[in-house]
């Protein structure tokens, strides 16, 4: 089997700073880092096959890309599997993609334990609970080994709890009181933290702002009225308001106080 014809001749080699330039003498230009001019020994006269010239393409390619990610990381810490995901769509095949990832974890880029540790901190500043971060870690690509690794502490999420409890019964503060708590409830909920952690917290709410409760009846009663009454009137008008306004969870003796003081005539 006939020897592979030399593609390529080097011209001339120019080394900068950070790169080297090889110039060959079909007039093309090289750009290589140095750690892949020194896996691949090139000098003035030397003659390359074009395999061997895609292979020096090729490590450049793995080479710049490994560089590129670790800076990257820096920055921006991502899971192995993200990692893995944004070399294949650079174009590199799997073997180069292992290379890359391997390397970028024995050199301590790529550290999957401690990017979640890192990431936990920057959840539990934002007052997310426990369930929410693994959420999170687990759609950012991270192994159920290194989210396990994670410890919670049941007296940090309280006390993150604790921390919301008095922005939220603010939030709510028009609302009769179990309406109030529902919707602190469902906050707490949505935000991640345990059920039984939830209705502990909700022991502590046990009071209404009576004025803002009464003003804001006043006004969803009124609210109700202008909806309905083009379609009811009198006592069937005064039915669907009512029970419009106790799904909404008001106080049945409430509601018909401020329907007399409203509506009804002497």
């Amino acid at each position: 089997m006939p020897s592979e014809k030399p593609g390529k001749k080097v011209k001339s080699i120019k080394k900068y700073k950070e790169t080297v330039h090889i110039y060959f003498t079909s007039g093309e230009r090289l750009i290589i880092s140095y750690e892949t001019y020194i896996d691949y020994p090139l000098y003035e006269g030397k003659e390359i096959t074009s395999k061997e010239y895609q292979d020096i393409v090729n490590s450049e390619k793995v080479s710049s890309l490994y560089i590129k990610t670790a800076k990257s990381l820096l920055a921006h810490p991502k899971s192995e599997k993200k990692v893995r995901e944004a070399l294949y769509d650079k174009g590199l095949g799997k073997k180069d993609v292992e290379r890359v990832v391997s390397r970028l974890i024995s050199e301590g880029y790529l550290n999957e334990k401690a990017f979640v540790e890192g990431y936990q901190y920057i959840y539990n500043e934002r007052n997310l609970g426990k369930r929410s971060i693994i959420s999170k870690l687990k759609e950012k690509g991270y192994t159920e080994e290194a989210i396990n690794s994670l410890k919670f502490d049941t007296g940090e999420e309280k006390e993150k709890i604790n921390k919301l409890l008095p922005t939220l019964e603010k939030k709510y503060a028009r609302y009769p009181l179990n309406v109030k708590k529902e919707k602190i409830r469902a906050a707490l909920l949505s935000k991640g933290y345990d059920y039984d952690l939830v209705r502990e917290a909700l022991t502590s709410v046990t009071s209404e702002d009576i004025a803002l409760v009464d003003a804001s009846l006043s006004k969803e009663m009124s609210k109700q009225v202008k909806s309905k009454e083009n379609k009811y009137n009198g006592k069937e008008l005064k039915t669907h308001v009512i029970n419009s306004l106790l799904q909404k969870g008001y106080s049945y003796n409430k509601i018909i106080k401020e329907w007399n003081e409203k509506y009804e005539t002497n």
